[in-house]
């Protein structure tokens, strides 16, 4: 049974093809991913998220015994290929756990691309980025997000240091609010929030 458990965690990173129930006994999480976000910002405009996950030690060390086929310790462009073939398409029903609001509303996109896999000290990162369907003037519209698995079977703590970055311009009027939680599940479940990230402008 372990060989498939790792290739679901692998490729999909939520409990269903496991057998799981719903249940509060089961709401709690099995992978922890350390998680920052890095706006890119241009024409004044959000024209997309870079989002990047870092694993626990123990699902990192499985991620490299199912894909690190030459077992150098390392991805081979080949063997992202592989991951991205797996983890991609299974994780867009779930929103890649990437959740955005405009101006209060759910705000979609599409699918992901740019995906990346490196290794470092035994570690791996997951990085993709979320190209939005418009570009958003954080100025004018009110534009939050967070990274949250609303299964519960995946914890997404934002980096305690850095968990956003901007690459591009950034208004100097701008900051991130992170004190805020979103909830995602009943009380009983017991991991029922998840951190935001929303941003706010002074002049806006």
């Amino acid at each position: 049974m372990l060989r498939p458990v790792r290739r679901w965690l692998a490729g999909a990173l939520v409990p269903a093809a496991i057998g799981l129930a719903a249940g509060a006994a089961q709401a709690h999480p099995h992978v922890w991913i350390n998680a920052f976000a890095e706006l890119d910002y241009r024409d004044g405009e959000i024209r997309g998220i870079r989002v990047s996950w870092t694993f626990d030690d123990f699902f990192s060390s499985m991620l490299l015994e199912d894909f690190d086929k030459d077992r150098d310790r390392r991805f081979s462009a080949a063997e992202v290929d592989g991951i991205a073939d797996q983890s991609l398409g299974s994780l867009r029903e779930f929103g890649y756990f990437t959740h955005i609001r405009l101006n209060g509303e759910a705000f979609g996109y599409n699918a992901v691309d740019d995906f990346s896999a490196d290794v470092r000290d035994e570690i791996v990162t997951y990085a993709f980025t979320v190209t939005l369907p418009k570009g958003v003037d954080p100025r004018r519209d009110d534009i939050v997000f967070a990274m949250f698995d609303s299964t519960f079977y995946v914890a997404l703590m934002l980096d305690q240091h850095d968990p956003v970055r901007v690459r591009g311009d950034w208004p100097v009027s701008c900051y991130f609010d992170t004190s805020q939680s979103v909830q995602i599940g009943s009380a009983v479940d017991g991991w029922g929030l998840g951190q935001e990230i929303r941003v706010q402008c002074n002049d806006a």
